[in-house]
């Protein structure tokens, strides 16, 4: 209810919209000698805009022609130590890296008619079929693997029956001390929560609280949003 609530307001003052977006590499050659005649180019364009001076005008000019010339030696040295690098110990070069060079770079082989969403999916089920399959064969002999868990259950040990309620201060130290990192799970951005923590506090507290006293997770809790390293 707290979540939806918040959605709810959420989407009311600042609605979603859709975005779409290009993502490029940077070209292998755009070092940090380049991004720093860059940066000059766009002080020396701001300082024109606002000036409009003969000086300022050609300060802008030398500016550009400085980041061309940086691209073009930068360029220059790339190739040549790309190609040096992927030499062998046999002498022979490493022809992906020449076919890079070329511009002949080579798509990875996935499997056909298959959208690209769906992608992950299937791999993570072959693979889970592949531990599955795997584990069936194993010998039915062996040891039975509850074994430990048994002995521990009917060993002696310590069980927490009852849990101290965390305070809204605890609550109000954690939050303040976290990275404002947000996610799309969350109802609203981290750093807007943390603006108007004080009135949202008490139910915060309560959402902390509560699974320790019910044993009850609610299911937005069990949710993630993994993502490939590849």
């Amino acid at each position: 209810m707290f979540e939806d609530i918040l959605r709810r307001n959420l989407e009311n003052h600042t609605p979603l919209k859709t975005r779409e977006i290009t993502e490029r590499q940077p070209a292998p050659w755009i070092t940090e000698r380049v991004r720093e005649t860059q940066r000059r180019r766009r002080t020396a364009e701001q300082k024109w805009h606002k000036s409009r001076t003969a000086s300022d005008r050609q300060a802008y000019k030398q500016a550009m022609d400085s980041v061309k010339a940086t691209i073009i030696k930068e360029k220059k040295s790339h190739f040549p130590s790309r190609i040096k690098s992927s030499r062998t110990s046999k002498g022979l070069y490493n022809y992906s890296v020449v076919n890079e060079v070329y511009g002949k770079l080579s798509s990875p082989v996935l499997p056909k008619g298959v959208p690209k969403k769906e992608l992950p999916d299937r791999f993570s089920r072959y693979f889970s079929n592949k531990i599955s399959k795997f584990r069936q064969e194993l010998d039915h002999d062996a040891e039975d693997p509850g074994t430990e868990l048994k002995v521990y259950l009917n060993s002696q040990v310590t069980y927490f029956e009852t849990y101290k309620d965390i305070t809204e201060q605890e609550v109000k130290n954690i939050l303040t001390a976290s990275p404002s990192k947000t996610c799309s799970l969350d109802p609203i951005p981290t750093k807007l929560l943390k603006t108007c923590l004080d009135s949202t506090l008490p139910e915060i507290t309560n959402i902390f609280n509560q699974p320790l006293s019910t044993g009850v997770v609610p299911d937005s809790f069990k949710k993630a949003i993994v993502i490939p390293l590849f």
